[in-house]
Formats: C-alpha cells, sequence, structure tokens
C-alpha cells in the first residue's frame, strides 16, 4: 500500500490529471464549434484560424518559454503560473463576444499551454524508475489526453452546452486547472523542478542530435500525425452536425468512442 502511495504515482498521476485538464481546456472549442459558430457567426476560414492561432502560439511557447525556465531554474513557478493562465483563458472564451476576442483568448491560452506538456515528461521521466518509464509516459498521455481530453471532455461538454449553453460549458472547463494549480504548489518537490544543467554544456547541438535516428524519425512522424490530428479536430464535430446529420448526442458517443480507441492504445503501446 505504501508503494502504491509513493511520491513516483503520485507525480504520474497529478502530471496526468493537469495533462488531462490541458487538454479538456484546448479541445473545448472544438467540441463547441457547432454551437459557438451559429451563436457568434464564424465561417469555417475563422474556426481554422482559432485552432491555427492556438497551435502556433503553443509551438513558439513550448520551446522558447521551456527554455528560458529551464535556463533560469524557474520550472515550478512557470508550471504552475501556466495552468493557472490557461484556466482563466477558458473563462476568457466563454465571454467572448466575437472573432477576435475568441482569437485572443484561444492564443494567450497557447501561449500558456505550451511549457506545461515538455515540463509535465520532464517531471514523470526524473521520478520514473527505469522499468516504468514507458508506462508512466503512457498513463501520462493516455489519462491526460485520451481519458480527459477525447472521453469526458465531448461528452461532458456537449451535455453542458446543450442544457446551460456553451458559455457555461467553457466556464465549468477551467475551473479544475485553479484546483490543480494549487496542489501542484504545495506537492512538486524542489528536486524533481530544479534544473540539472551544468556549466560545461550551455546548450546543446542540434546538428548532433539530429544524428539519433530516433529522434530524426520520430520527430517526422509526430509532425505527420499531430498534423493531421490538429487539422481534422475542429472540423470534426462540425462536420458530423452539419454534414452527416447527427444530432448532438450521436455526435457525442462518436467523440466518445474515438477517445476510447486512443485511451487504450496509449496505454498499450507505450507499456
Amino acid at each position: 500500500m505504501k508503494k502504491f502511495f509513493s511520491y513516483e504515482n503520485g507525480i504520474v498521476s497529478l502530471m496526468a490529471l493537469t495533462f488531462g485538464v490541458l487538454f479538456f481546456d484546448r479541445l473545448a472549442l472544438n467540441y463547441l464549434v457547432p454551437y459557438v459558430s451559429k451563436d457568434l457567426g464564424l465561417n469555417n476560414t475563422q474556426i481554422g484560424l482559432l485552432a491555427a492561432g492556438l497551435s502556433l502560439a503553443w509551438a513558439l511557447s513550448s520551446y522558447f518559454t521551456t527554455a528560458w525556465s529551464e535556463s533560469r531554474n524557474k520550472n515550478k513557478v512557470t508550471f504552475i503560473v501556466a495552468i493557472f493562465i490557461f484556466s482563466i483563458c477558458s473563462f476568457g472564451s466563454g465571454i467572448a463576444i466575437g472573432f477576435g476576442t475568441l482569437l485572443a483568448a484561444r492564443l494567450v491560452m497557447g501561449l500558456a499551454e505550451g511549457p506545461v506538456i515538455p515540463l509535465a515528461q520532464v517531471f514523470v521521466e526524473r521520478e520514473s524508475t527505469p522499468s516504468r518509464l514507458g508506462l508512466n509516459v503512457g498513463i501520462l498521455q493516455a489519462v491526460g489526453s485520451a481519458l480527459c481530453g477525447s472521453i469526458l471532455a465531448p461528452v461532458i461538454l456537449i451535455q453542458i452546452a446543450e442544457n446551460m449553453g456553451w458559455r457555461t460549458a467553457f466556464y465549468i472547463a477551467g475551473i479544475p486547472g485553479f484546483l490543480l494549480g494549487l496542489i501542484t504548489i504545495f506537492y512538486l518537490k524542489k528536486s524533481t523542478t530544479e534544473s540539472r544543467g551544468t556549466s560545461k554544456h550551455s546548450g546543446f547541438n542540434v546538428k548532433e542530435l539530429w544524428q539519433y535516428n530516433n529522434i530524426k524519425w520520430g520527430t517526422a512522424l509526430a509532425c505527420c500525425v499531430f498534423g493531421w490530428w490538429f487539422a481534422t479536430i475542429p472540423f470534426i464535430t462540425k462536420y458530423f452536425t452539419d454534414m452527416q446529420g447527427m444530432d448532438a448526442g450521436t455526435m457525442q458517443k462518436t467523440m466518445g468512442l474515438l477517445g476510447v480507441a486512443m485511451l487504450l492504445s496509449s496505454l498499450f503501446f507505450p507499456g
């Protein structure tokens, strides 16, 4: 029992839940697009720009903010502040009055969410025993993006939107982040978050890094997979409702089943 409540399991659980809440907030707009676009009069180009803007901000921030945080040994502060900001941005999405204000909220959300995943992966790697690293990373991915972002999010958010409106759905989506941010303040140890750089290595050699086939081909494949996924997800719910004629309940179940498949594969293959 003591082993079950170990710090390693605690970190994996906390990071997985944080990862999940992040994707819950990020993907909320994608599930609520049929409601938001109708209310705010958004066209497909604007829907695409909302997704692209968040992704671009995320991509830049995940590199530059994480690099800044690591170089200044501010990983814990950066991680916690980022959680609170992207949670606030969920509320910001709910009070949007048009395309411009919604885009601003999504851009700030992308900037805040960028460093969260790289830092969460670093924290899990540092506290994982070697034999459990693959499984722990699988739990981080599965419980996070699959369970919370792809299974629970469409079921919960669409139900709230149907009964209480899409704005309320955004407000409720932002609450878990504040709770996890408070837990993280007290739970994360300094040894987990402190930077591990040395005076002998002020950076890394990109050319040397790309000589590793796992890095080279893994990065290329990841770009293809995530490029496909993040180009599909902003429009898939609108496609199901507008083109396939699905009602909210059927679309809700379809998206949930997609998440179940992601959850199972995320646990099985890394493990």
